[in-house]
Parts: C-alpha cells; sequence; structure tokens
C-alpha cells in the first residue's frame, strides 16, 4: 500500500466489477457498475500473491479482490450513510457539501445487499471444504 499518485479519493464514485466477479461468492450477483463510498488517500499498487481482481476503478485501480476462499479485501465502503461520511470529512477537514448529499439513485443498501448475503452464506456454511 502506498499513497496514490492520483491524491485522495473521497465521495461517492462507482467501481467496474473485473471478469473473475462473475464467479465469486460474494461478488456474483453484485450490479454491473455498484456504487461506493471512496474514502481514503492510499492505495493498493500490487494485489497479493495470488489474488483475483473483482472489481477496477479509474482513480485506483485496485478496488476489490480475493485472496483464496474466504478472504476479500476492499479498497472502498459499502457500509456507510451521510451521517458516517459528514463525520468523516469534517474530522479529515473535507467540506462535507462537496461529498454530500449522495446522488438521489444511489442505494448502498440495496446495491451491496447481495454481496453481504453471500458472505454471510459463507460464514454460516462453516470453514469445510471448498466454496468456489
Amino acid at each position: 500500500m502506498a499513497r496514490n499518485p492520483n491524491g485522495p479519493e473521497f465521495g461517492h464514485g462507482l467501481v467496474r466489477r473485473g471478469d473473475a466477479a462473475a464467479a465469486d461468492p460474494v461478488f456474483r450477483t453484485v450490479p454491473f457498475f455498484p456504487d461506493v463510498v471512496h474514502w481514503h488517500s492510499d492505495e493498493i499498487r500490487t494485489l497479493p500473491a495470488g489474488a483475483v481482481q473483482l472489481c477496477r476503478g479509474t482513480h485506483t485501480e485496485n478496488q476489490a479482490f480475493r485472496v483464496g476462499e474466504r478472504a476479500w479485501g476492499l479498497q472502498f465502503h459499502i457500509e456507510v450513510d451521510e451521517e458516517m461520511v459528514r463525520r468523516w470529512a469534517l474530522a479529515d477537514g473535507v467540506d462535507p457539501q462537496a461529498v454530500l448529499p449522495f446522488p438521489a439513485d444511489v442505494d448502498l443498501a440495496r446495491t451491496w445487499r447481495p454481496a453481504v448475503d453471500g458472505f454471510a452464506r459463507i460464514v454460516r456454511g462453516g470453514f469445510g471444504g471448498a466454496l468456489l
């Protein structure tokens, strides 16, 4: 991980699914252009050995990846709401009006619910046997 030469990435944005996402148990049901919230200044330039890229971005290339059968890495946030982002902005000296409100068509819960459900199925299924 290193500072992103493109600068910080704050606020609402879109990421693109990589080809491998179609076969991933968490990402396969996520819409093609998922809505996300970015809040980072660093980037993952090189994926870990054996990692599979799942989502890409224009500002930050490696947005999501999986290592093995049960480890996922995300560069973005799917768990936030506008109040969390407002607090982050104020804490980081970012004008909240520059990143809020989210566009009217953004519904993080609807977009990412399939991924959360997929992850929950993996957790409930235990850690024996192949999942992919």
